[in-house]
């Protein structure tokens, strides 16, 4: 990068980048730089990979084909010039043999690509010897580019051993390209071994040095007077005339008084800022000797130039890259020292210098910020329009439940005191939204002083059923994955920053909501999102002990996982009332709460300090609300009864549901043929109902068994109407598990190793940045929490995925303490507090065991045990399966054997802190053949 940015050069692209996402030291340094890059990853193997990289002046737009190609790997990107010309620029890399269907692909790229441009410029590593013009081969590939009018640019050797191997070649309409290609055979250590290839073109590219941006001075205001002209307002206010106002003024007049003493004590001020980053470790001497490489390349460069001036220029070279890494490694260090053990600024660091905290790209505009507001606005409110519209307009406003007369009916809410509200606040943490009535920075500084207030707001709220005043949203359009096309808008997600008082009211009523579920009996067992005790962990372990079960009854498990386009958008709020009405009993004030929360909400897009209009949301619940997934969860409550009527086992994590059922092979065509195909239109058909849309495209259906039973099933397929089958899957991603069909891990733990190696070697390479206590607890965050992540499962899976698991703990280990690759890693894995991966899996049982004996997991889990009193001693009861490779395997098996194997006074322990601690001490004792006789 240094030598692209010496060189001012625009446009880079690279053939073989070794990139296997966009979390990388690699990315982070290229944009310290000023730069930014596109890149397209090699699938599956190793290497490879393409990319343009780009002056952060320009605006650059990836360019997505509609083809797959096979036979090479390409990076397309389009840049306009200042006079509005349209240029794309495409960088090629062919690997392997040449065969005749790598003609056929590039004549499909070109024929595709071609048309979206005026000007066409192709670079890159075709691994074609076009010096031998005589060839065959290199005549039909000259031929190809020149039937599309690309002229070939490149006539000298490019890589260290003579061969033109890199190409560039041109196309323009008018024929208004000019370009002069050099190769730099001086300097070529730039690790490869092909020479840079250098092309001027005569094109002047739309720049975008600045942007106007309008902020507060926060830091330099004089907090203490703000502070005491603040106290003193607020303590004028009268109690009874915050009651009086009502919610919605009340809420106006603190944003007004707020928002006067902000604009006295730090007016909103206009600036000019750069629209690039630059590196923060840059200074005057790596510039000086930047300045000396510019002057000695000149003379390198010269035809008169002699060996020593090369040679000059060769050192000069190297001794610039070497100033350019020490400081690096000074600024880093200096930082890591400035954050004084604070982990967020520690993890700051860390982020930036991994490049895991991505820019959100936007769509290229031609008019102002505005303008593409109003757009994104439209196009999320047409999308949720259009799912509603292709509904059947059933009306439903009756609810098929009603509470029973053990219901209570709720009609009040309790008021919430400053008690209570300190510690929501201290629980949740405090976060503001552009629209809040303060900055973050003040509203902490000053939440003391603002309470009381926002005491007696919360109250009205309460006690008037009102929300009016805190309910606009903030959208902000975010890219779905940074590999899609930012010009597609529906590639972008909305996400929703509601203000800090709107939040604060919303838990308070979650509160005294799930106080009043719990004590009616009202949660779905089933539904395991967003409640206490329960989480995706607690849900997959219960589906694997049941196909577990099923495999040792020689019984085969078909599972339907349904998929749900823009599911808390689509919610109708008149069901959704009714529903809390008549199967919640909400009643009185309350009700009349929950209805002013959910209509007459508004949106508005912001980009930047640029909003849209607002708009009023007809349907949905607010996704970044605090109530909205719990309400979301209430208003799907039937389905549970709907399919269990069916004679299916269902389970859901809030849109994510999975249909279960077990069945013997002989009777496979009633169940996959028949029964299978009415549960899924039975369940689309509710879903109409509810105003919630399937997405067939993406439910996916697999069927879980042991080999020998899966050898029967003979059905590999669900017909769903329409002509449209949906072909059985042998692996599936649940809820981050991958689980192949026939239970044995082994594509989950491929992923999972692929995944874990991804970040050690990243992290290696930001190593010397940090010190040993500070690696660790990033090892443990970003790899280790990602080996222990439901890692029950991995109970009686072969010794041999067993052992791929400790590779990646024993590559933590070395990574952190910079072993060799050959040394011996118990010990010092005892000196890093790290239990192995076996005794953890046994950790991790036992935990939840214990919170099974505790009443401290879903009723799914802690029903499956059973006790036997013996004396003053309780053990639970192992049910043994018949056969040892499934059955044993589950958790109601292993869980009550590993519970009743420890020691009485880790078993009653008192709280779930000290029993960890007193687990993992006693695992500590144990060797690692006691803990791998458990496992085989």
């Amino acid at each position: 990068m240094s030598n692209i940015s010496d060189k001012k050069i625009d446009i880079a692209a690279f053939c073989e980048t070794w990139l296997a996402d966009m979390n990388n030291p690699t990315t982070a340094v290229i944009k310290s730089f000023g730069y930014k890059i596109h890149h397209s990853f090699r699938k599956d193997k190793k290497g490879g990979g393409t990319a343009l990289v780009y002056n952060g002046v320009y605006t650059m737009s990836c360019v997505q084909s509609s083809t797959v190609f096979s036979t090479f790997e390409h990076t397309a990107a389009s840049i306009k010039t200042a006079t509005g010309t349209k240029v794309i620029f495409v960088t090629v890399y062919r690997p392997g043999s040449l065969t005749s269907k790598f003609f056929q692909e590039l004549d499909n790229l070109l024929s595709e690509i071609l048309v979206k441009c005026d000007c066409l410029i192709l670079a890159g590593d075709l691994n074609i010897h076009f010096e031998n013009t005589n060839d065959k081969l290199v005549q039909r590939t000259l031929d190809l580019f020149l039937s599309y009018g690309l002229n070939h640019q490149v006539n000298g050797p490019t890589h260290i051993a003579g061969g033109t191997l890199d190409q560039i070649f041109c196309f323009s309409i008018k024929n208004q390209l000019e370009c002069k290609v050099t190769v730099d055979q001086i300097d070529h250590r730039l690790g490869s071994d092909h020479y840079p290839v250098y092309c001027d073109f005569s094109l002047a590219f739309e720049k975008k040095y600045f942007k106007d941006i309008t902020y507060r001075k926060i830091k330099s205001m004089d907090k203490d007077k703000f502070s005491d002209e603040l106290a003193a307002i607020v303590h004028s206010i009268d109690v009874n005339d915050v009651k009086t106002a009502g919610m919605g003024e009340s809420v106006r007049v603190l944003g007004d008084i707020c928002s006067e003493l902000l604009d006295e004590h730090a007016p909103l001020v206009s600036k000019r800022v750069s629209v690039i980053d630059t590196a923060p470790w840059f200074d005057n001497e790596y510039r000086d000797y930047r300045k000396l490489r510019r002057k000695a390349e000149g003379k390198a460069h010269k035809l008169n130039a002699t060996a020593e001036d090369k040679a000059l220029y060769r050192d000069i070279s190297t001794e610039c890259s070497n100033l350019a890494d020490l400081k690096k490694k000074e600024y880093f260090k200096r930082m890591i020292n400035n954050s004084k053990g604070n982990p967020r600024t520690l993890w700051q660091t860390v982020n930036k210098s991994l490049d895991r905290k991505q820019s959100n790209p936007l769509p290229d505009y031609t008019e102002d910020l505005s303008k593409l507001a109003s757009d994104f606005n439209t196009y999320f409110t047409d999308k949720i329009e259009t799912i509603r519209n292709n509904m059947d307009e059933m009306h439903i406003l009756e609810s098929s439940y009603t509470h029973t007369e053990n219901t209570q009916l709720w009609q009040t809410f309790e008021p919430v005191t400053m008690e209570e509200l300190n510690k929501i606040i201290d629980d949740a943490g405090m976060k503001c939204s552009p629209s809040d009535i303060l900055p973050l920075s003040l509203l902490k500084d000053n939440l003391p002083i603002l309470l009381p207030l926002i005491l007696q707001i919360v109250n009205v709220s309460l006690s008037q059923g009102s929300m009016e005043g805190v309910k606009l949203a903030d959208i902000i359009p975010l890219l779905k994955n940074n590999s899609l096309d930012p010009n597609v808008l529906k590639n972008f997600r909305p996400v929703s920053n509601l203000t800090f008082i709107g939040k604060l009211i919303e838990r308070v009523v979650l509160k005294r909501l799930d106080d009043h579920l719990s004590k009616n009996n009202l949660h779905c067992p089933e539904q395991s999102a967003y409640k206490k005790n329960f989480s995706t962990e607690t849900l997959l372990v219960r589906i694997w002990n049941d196909l577990l079960v099923a495999s040792d009854e020689k019984s085969a498990t078909v599972v339907m996982m349904l998929d749900l386009s823009a599911a808390f958008d689509t919610v109708d709020h008149d069901l959704l009332l009714n529903i809390l009405m008549k199967e919640i009993g909400l009643r009185g004030t309350v009700l009349k709460w929950f209805e002013s929360f959910l209509k007459g909400r508004l949106q508005r897009i912001r980009l930047g300090s640029t909003v849209s209009d607002e708009i009023i949301i007809k349907f949905g619940v607010p996704q970044g609300s605090v109530l909205g997934p719990v309400l979301f969860n209430l208003y799907i409550r039937s389905i549970y009864r709907y399919v269990q009527a069916l004679n299916f086992t269902i389970f859901g994590y809030a849109d994510d549901h999975q249909i279960l059922k077990q069945f013997k092979p002989v009777n496979q065509g009633i169940t996959l043929l028949s029964e299978l195909k009415k549960c899924f239109a039975a369940v689309k058909s509710w879903m109409r109902k509810y105003y919630l849309a399937m997405n067939d495209s993406k439910t996916q259906v697999i069927i879980f068994g042991p080999p020998s039973v899966l050898n029967d099933i003979k059905v590999n397929g669900l017909n769903i109407g329409c002509k449209t089958t949906i072909r059985f899957a042998n692996t599936v991603k649940n809820l981050g598990i991958y689980m192949d069909a026939a239970l044995t891990m082994k594509d989950h733990i491929t992923e999972l190793k692929k995944k874990c190696f991804l970040t050690l070697r990243n992290l290696r390479k930001i190593r010397f940045l940090l010190t040993t206590s500070q690696l660790k607890t990033i090892v443990n965050s970003l790899v280790v929490s990602c080996l222990d992540y439901c890692n029950s499962m991995f109970y009686g899976i072969s010794q041999q995925l067993m052992h791929q698991l400790q590779l990646i703990q024993n590559a933590c280990d070395k990574n952190i303490t910079g072993k060799y690759k050959y040394d011996h890693m118990e010990d010092d894995l005892n000196k890093l507090h790290w239990l192995s991966v076996r005794k953890r899996v046994v950790f991790k049982i036992c935990l939840l065991a214990f919170k099974a004996v505790n009443g401290l997991t879903p009723l799914y889990l802690s029903d499956m045990f059973k006790y036997a009193h013996y004396g003053h001693t309780i053990r639970l009861i192992v049910p043994y399966g018949t056969t040892k490779s499934y059955g044993d395997r589950s958790f109601s098996v292993i869980g009550p054997k590993l519970f009743n194997a420890l020691p009485e006074t880790v078993k009653q322990a008192l709280s779930i802190d000290s029993f960890k601690s007193s687990l993992k001490t006693y695992l500590f004792t144990l060797s690692d053949t006691d803990v791998a006789s458990l496992f085989y």
